[in-house]
């Protein structure tokens, strides 16, 4: 049974699940322990089990949680797309507005500090075949992303094959995490401000290369069979 909320609001599963996540995103599965997360957390071992029965339980909620999270910011898109989609409505300036609500959902995810180690799980996790139920679902969840962007990309991109937009597409979401991996790719000075300015430019300064260098390739003739 999981106990009451402390003094800070937060109940013990939700304590535990904040510290698993940093646990899980620096040590991978096997390096974070059950003692390092409880040590993390400020809390016991036992509460894990108390709460969550393992430590395989504890990490197949955390992978799930990012799931419902991913569907909660792109299923709307993926709705809309659809609907348009089927009822031929859908139109160039449509795509292009759904690419760009693509990128800037995935840029404010990946720009919030607290989300890294999420990232990390899951890119990590999708090629771990020792849990295979929650690897399966970090895949389905990556894809969600990289499919729905390249299904709008094949829209934009005149004569060119899916394997092509695909290929486009996960590379614009690699460029967007390894931004967030690496921040010094920007100006420190910027990066390192305090001022929200600085975030916000960051933020726009990737937006604006990426859908630059979207539309640039959209506007490439295809390549020659």
């Amino acid at each position: 049974m999981r106990k009451k909320a402390d003094a800070s609001g937060k109940t013990t599963a939700q304590q535990l699940k904040e510290a698993a996540v940093i646990a899980f995103g620096k040590y991978g599965y096997e390096g974070a322990t059950v003692r390092t997360i409880a040590r993390m957390a400020n809390l016991t071992a036992g509460q894990i089990t108390a709460n969550f029965g393992s430590k395989e339980n504890l990490f197949n909620e955390i992978i799930m949680d990012i799931h419902a999270e991913t569907c909660s910011h792109f299923d709307p898109i993926i709705g809309e797309y659809e609907y348009l989609k089927r009822a031929g409505k859908l139109t160039s300036e449509d795509a292009w507005r759904m690419i760009e609500m693509i990128v800037d959902a995935q840029i404010d995810y990946m720009s919030a500090p607290d989300n890294l180690w999420r990232v990390q799980i899951m890119n990590v996790h999708m090629f771990n075949e020792s849990l295979p139920i929650s690897a399966n679902l970090a895949r389905f969840t990556v894809e969600k992303i990289e499919m729905l962007l390249a299904r709008l990309l094949l829209e934009v991109f005149q004569n060119k094959r899916f394997l092509h937009a695909r290929t486009v597409s996960r590379a614009v979401n690699g460029a967007i995490i390894t931004f967030a991996e690496h921040p010094d790719l920007l100006y420190n000075e910027v990066l390192t401000s305090q001022h929200k300015q600085a975030n916000e430019w960051m933020k726009g300064y990737l937006k604006n290369y990426i859908m630059g260098s979207l539309r640039g390739e959209a506007a490439r003739p295809a390549d020659p069979e």
